[in-house]
């Protein structure tokens, strides 16, 4: 499977990943819990692409970035975008 995305610090640039069928950042994000412990339900996430989608569903407290994709603003609470720091305000409020 192959996705792509674009990034607000290069836009002008789009990036590819290529994996395994199965394999993407919600499955990333699922067996990285499970090792270290965590039920999914306690974890968050922070996305701004598509590519981001099945991670945020994975975790209990999904974020976007101000500056995400439409359709992700409009599925998960809303952070200050990147340059803004928005990732901080995920922490405080996680």
């Amino acid at each position: 499977l192959s996705a792509s995305a674009g990034s607000p610090a290069f836009p002008d640039l789009h990036f590819v990943t290529v994996t395994a069928r199965g394999v993407d950042k919600g499955s990333a994000v699922a067996r990285a819990a499970a090792a270290l412990g965590f039920d999914l339900a306690d974890c968050a996430a922070v996305g701004d692409s598509h590519n981001d989608l099945p991670m945020l569903a994975a975790v209990g407290h999904p974020f976007v970035m101000g500056n995400a994709e439409p359709e992700l603003l409009s599925l998960y609470p809303r952070l200050p975008g990147v340059t803004e720091h928005g990732v901080l305000a995920a922490l405080d409020a996680s």
